[in-house]
């Protein structure tokens, strides 16, 4: 990847968040290398610690916290197996961006 395509991959989220985190945006490209996700399997990938890659990983949803909208672009579900864990995957608006990202690549 070249450091414009790398540059405008960036744009792209910006334009959901404009102070995007770092660690959000990591997140949201495990999802896309993964169907689903919990915390702990992207907190094993990058090494971001537990709070703050759920931190991130609730940035994706709908609401990061209360009185903070998240960007919208991943859903949650409980585990069925732990309803202690959430499960992450990316929703509609996250698949766009997904196809964004990767038609990006082909330019």
């Amino acid at each position: 990847m070249n450091c414009n395509t790398l540059v405008n991959a960036i744009s792209l989220f910006r334009e959901y968040e404009e102070d995007i985190p770092l660690g959000t945006i990591l997140c949201f490209l495990h999802l896309c290398d993964n169907d689903e996700a919990t915390v702990s399997q992207v907190e094993a990938r990058f090494k971001l610690g537990k709070s703050r890659t759920s931190r991130n990983m609730r940035n994706l949803t709908d609401r990061a916290r209360p009185g903070k909208s998240g960007i919208d672009v991943a859903c949650t579900r409980p585990d069925p197996n732990d309803y202690r864990v959430t499960i992450f995957s990316l929703n509609e608006r996250g698949l766009e961006l997904k196809k964004k990202l990767h038609d990006l690549q082909g330019k």
